[in-house]
């Protein structure tokens, strides 16, 4: 399981691998994603190596992809697919063709 966080926005997110065994989890490993102006919204999900989550820029709504466990810059960015004034980007759908 992982769970991830940041402190506010401007700073890196954190995606923490834990190992849970009853009612105790323990952190086996720590990714930090960052990016240009780390200004990360909503949820990430992790898709194979890759970790996909929204972020802002100037105002408009993006999708960051990550290398996963390695964490670093975003390796691929969809920048400013909605305009923050009119909406907001909070989850993230994935689906693969077969």
């Amino acid at each position: 399981m992982t769970v991830s966080s940041n402190k506010d926005d401007g700073d890196p997110v954190f995606v923490y691998q834990l190992i849970i065994s009853r009612n105790k989890a323990t952190v086996v490993g720590t990714t930090t994603l960052q990016s240009k102006k780390n200004h990360h919204e909503g949820q990430t999900w992790i898709d194979g190596t890759s970790i996909v989550g929204i972020f802002s820029d100037k105002g408009r709504g993006g999708v960051a992809f990550w290398s996963y466990p390695q964490g670093g810059n975003p390796s691929r960015q969809i920048n400013h697919i909605v305009n923050r004034a009119q909406y907001s980007l909070f989850g993230i759908t994935l689906s693969h063709r077969k």
